[in-house]
């Protein structure tokens, strides 16, 4: 990785010091680590809380910070009290669009790291990786979309929703150049998901060039 200019992009980053928020930060520091220039495009921290942080909320909603070696875009996305199903989508929308702009204010990059969840991430990913001809590696920590459904949330009128979801995650993963994941459980339902390469993540860490 060393002289790499990498993005980053994931919803939860430090100081959240729990689930995917901890383990973002802990990835980006071991690429510095490395050699490589990290830019990081995130959120406010938020979570587990689903509240934005006491020491960011009088913020503006776009924000730079420097930490550990690594440059950090924030927007500050909308977060719900109670994230229903409803609430969630438009939680990721706002991430989504903010992050959109902050994407456009890094003007270098070889490679772009995404985060899921959420699934978002790796479509901006997508859009940045295209605009910097740069390769994607998309790290999947869980399948969001799975979990929504084992959940019961595709009850009712949202079975068509689901299957939305489901033909843009399959259309989002084909376009990444190598896809890793956390579990050999999870490489094999990823291979019901798409034909791209696929590396349990200490593998991918060590192939990608």
């Amino acid at each position: 990785m060393k002289g790499k200019h990498i993005t980053f992009i994931g919803l939860n980053y430090a100081p959240e010091d729990t689930a995917i928020g901890l383990y973002s930060t802990q990835m980006v520091e071991a690429l510095i680590s490395a050699g490589a220039t990290v830019n990081v495009v995130t959120a406010f921290p938020y979570y587990p809380q689903w509240k934005i942080a006491q020491a960011y909320q009088d913020q503006s909603n776009y924000l730079q910070e420097e930490r550990k070696g690594a440059k950090l875009y924030r927007y500050k996305q909308y977060v719900p009290e109670t994230p229903t199903f409803l609430k969630r989508i438009i939680h990721i929308l706002s991430f989504t669009k903010g992050s959109f702009y902050n994407l456009r204010k890094i003007n270098e990059a070889d490679l772009v790291i995404s985060i899921i969840p959420f699934t978002a991430s790796a479509w901006l990913a997508g859009y940045h990786a295209r605009s910097h001809k740069a390769k994607s590696w998309i790290h999947i920590q869980d399948f969001e979309f799975d979990a929504a459904l084992q959940s019961g949330l595709s009850s009712g009128g949202k079975k068509f929703i689901f299957k939305f979801l489901f033909s843009l995650e399959q259309r989002i993963l084909n376009k990444a150049n190598v896809i890793s994941t956390i579990s050999h459980n999870m490489i094999a339902k990823l291979q019901s998901k798409t034909s791209q390469p696929q590396y349990y993540f200490l593998t991918g860490l060590m192939r990608i060039r």
